[in-house]
C-alpha cells in the first residue's frame, strides 16, 4: 500500500492518485497499470462507473480516479433491472444540473433489498454521499442477509453513515459537509421492513389504494401538523424541504426510524426520492398515476421496468425540477409463512 502525502490515506500500490483527496502519488501509470486497476474493482456491473477522462471502471462511491485523479461524474440516468420484479431507475430530471441520487437493489435467497439516497444539493459532493451510502448499505445486506430485519437495517444504516462521514470535507467552503437522505427496505414474501432518515419515501400499493409507509423528517411534516395545511400547500411554502434528520452533514449519526409491516395481500413496494413525490404528494394522486399505467399488482410475467420508466417520465412532464429515483418490487404473500409483527399496513402517521 502507498500512503498519500496529503491526507495519509492508504492507497493500493497501483494507484497514481489518492482516491480520497485526489493528490498525485506518482507519475501517470502505463497501460498495463490501468489494466491492473480494472481487474481489482467489483465485478457487479450495477456497482461500476467509468472515469470520464481515462475510461477505466470505478467502484460506486469512488471520489477520485486512482489512475488520473479526476473526480468521476455520475451518469445522468441509469437503470438496474436484473430481475423482472425488482428494478430501479435514476434520472437527472430536466431542471437539475447533475444527478445527485443513487439507488441499488439486491436479492439473496427469499429476501430483496432496496436502497435509495438523495444527495443534499447544498452540501459538498452530494452525489458521492448518495452513492457511498447506498453501496455501504447494500454491502451490509449481502454479508448478513439472514439477520433479523431491525438488526440488519440498523447495521446497514450505520455502515452508510460511516461511509458518508469518511468523505473529506473542506471547512473553507460555504457548503455543509457531504449529506444525503437514505431509505432502505428489506422485503420478504410476507413482510416489509423499512428504515429511513430524511424525506425519501416508501409506499405500498394494492389493487385498492396507495399507503405511505414512512414519515418525512422535514419541515414539511411540521407545517402540515402545526399549520394545518395540506402537503400540496406546504410544498409551496419557503423552506418546506429542509430536513430535520439525514446522514452526514458533519453532525453525529442520528437514529433512523424503522417500521415493520406484515403483507397479507399482493401489491407493489415503491421507494422514491422527492423528485417524484413532489408531483404526487398525496397518496391518492400517486395511486391514480400508477393505476393509469398498469394493473396493481402487475401480472407476474410483466417486468416492472416500464412502470419505473413511466413514473420518471411523469415527473419530467410535470417539470422535472429535481433528480428522480424509483425502486420497485412486486410482493406476493405466501400462505405458509407468518409475519414477525402484528402491525398492519396503513398510512404512516403524519406527526412525530
Amino acid at each position: 500500500m502507498i500512503q498519500c502525502p496529503r491526507c495519509s490515506a492508504s492507497c493500493p500500490d497501483e494507484s497514481n492518485y489518492c482516491e480520497e483527496c485526489g493528490a498525485a502519488l506518482r507519475q501517470p501509470a502505463s497501460a498495463v497499470a490501468i489494466e491492473e486497476v480494472t481487474k481489482v474493482v467489483s465485478a457487479d456491473p450495477a456497482d461500476l462507473l467509468s472515469c470520464p477522462n481515462c475510461g477505466i471502471k470505478l467502484e460506486a462511491g469512488t471520489e477520485f480516479c486512482p489512475d488520473c485523479g479526476i473526480a468521476p461524474t455520475y451518469p445522468d440516468n441509469f437503470q438496474i433491472a436484473d430481475w423482472p420484479d425488482l428494478v430501479a431507475l435514476c434520472d437527472r430530471g430536466i431542471g437539475h444540473p447533475k444527478n445527485e441520487d443513487a439507488v441499488i437493489v439486491k436479492r439473496k435467497d427469499s429476501r430483496s433489498f432496496l436502497a435509495l439516497s438523495d444527495g443534499v444539493s447544498h452540501s459538498q459532493r452530494p452525489e458521492l454521499a448518495a452513492h457511498r451510502a447506498t453501496s455501504a448499505a447494500a454491502a451490509a445486506f449481502m454479508e448478513s442477509s439472514y439477520r433479523l430485519p431491525k438488526d440488519l437495517l440498523r447495521e446497514a444504516v450505520a455502515r452508510a453513515q460511516a461511509a458518508v462521514a469518511e468523505i473529506p470535507a473542506d471547512p473553507n467552503l460555504l457548503e455543509d459537509p457531504p449529506c444525503a437522505t437514505l431509505i432502505l427496505a428489506l422485503v420478504s414474501p410476507n413482510e416489509i421492513a423499512v428504515a429511513w432518515l430524511g424525506d425519501s419515501r416508501a409506499y405500498f400499493l394494492t389493487s385498492e389504494c396507495a399507503r405511505l409507509l414512512t414519515r418525512d423528517h422535514s419541515i414539511l411534516v411540521r407545517l402540515v401538523n402545526e399549520a394545518h395545511v395540506t402537503a400540496s400547500e406546504a410544498l409551496l411554502l419557503p423552506g418546506s424541504h429542509a430536513l430535520t434528520r439525514a446522514i452526514g452533514g458533519g453532525v453525529a449519526p442520528e437514529e433512523p426510524d424503522i417500521a415493520i409491516y406484515p403483507v397479507t395481500e399482493p401489491g407493489l413496494l415503491l421507494l422514491c426520492s422527492d423528485g417524484l413525490w413532489n408531483y404526487v404528494p398525496e397518496s391518492t394522486t400517486l395511486y391514480g398515476v400508477v393505476r393509469s399505467h398498469t394493473l396493481i399488482p402487475p401480472p407476474e410475467s410483466d417486468s416492472l421496468l416500464p412502470l419505473a420508466e413511466a413514473l420518471v417520465k411523469y415527473a419530467c412532464a410535470q417539470g422535472g425540477a429535481d433528480n428522480i429515483s424509483v425502486a420497485l418490487t412486486r410482493i406476493a404473500p405466501s400462505n405458509d409463512q407468518s409475519p414477525t409483527t402484528n402491525q398492519t399496513i396503513r398510512e404512516a402517521p403524519s406527526s412525530s
